[in-house]
C-alpha cells in the first residue's frame, strides 16, 4: 500500500483508498477526543483550584474563565463535532467507479477535505479557548504572587 512513498507522494492504488479515507476519519476523530480529554482534565481539575485560588488571592476571574461559560462552550463542542459528518462511502464508491483496477489516484480528487476541515476548526477554537480560560489566568494569578 502506497501512503506518501518516494515518487508517490499523495497517490494511492484504487484498491487501497477505501482503507486509507477511513485511517484518515479514524485519525481526525482520535485527535478530538484528545482535545476533548484535555479540555475535561482542565475543566474538572484545574479550573476548580484556579477558582479557589483567586477567592483567596481576592482577583476576580474574567467572565469567560467562569466554569459556567466553560461547560456551556465545552456543550457546544461536543455538539459541533458530532453535526460534522464526512462523506457517505457511496459517494467514494461513484469516484473510484472511474478507474481501473490498480491504477494510481490522487488523494485530492477523491477526498473532500471540508470534514477535516471543520474537524480541525472546532479543535483550533477549543485550544485557543482552553488557552484563554485556563492557561492565562493561571498564569496571571501566579504572576501576582
Amino acid at each position: 500500500m502506497y501512503y506518501n512513498g518516494m515518487g508517490y507522494f499523495g497517490y494511492v492504488k484504487k484498491e487501497d483508498a477505501k482503507e486509507l479515507l477511513k485511517r484518515r476519519g479514524i485519525m481526525s476523530w482520535v485527535f478530538a477526543l484528545a482535545v476533548a480529554i484535555v479540555f475535561g482534565v482542565l475543566h474538572f481539575a484545574v479550573a476548580p483550584r484556579m477558582a479557589e485560588l483567586s477567592v483567596e488571592m481576592g482577583v476576580a476571574l474574567p467572565l469567560y474563565a467562569d466554569p459556567t461559560v466553560r461547560l456551556i462552550v465545552l456543550i457546544v463542542t461536543i455538539i459541533a463535532l458530532f453535526s460534522v459528518k464526512p462523506e457517505p462511502e457511496s459517494v467514494l464508491d461513484e469516484k473510484l467507479s472511474h478507474y481501473k483496477s490498480g491504477e494510481m489516484i490522487l488523494m485530492s480528487k477523491l477526498m473532500n477535505y471540508r470534514h477535516e476541515m471543520m474537524l480541525f476548526a472546532i479543535m483550533l477554537s477549543s485550544i485557543i479557548y482552553i488557552i484563554l480560560s485556563v492557561v492565562l489566568p493561571v498564569y496571571s494569578l501566579t504572576a501576582s504572587v
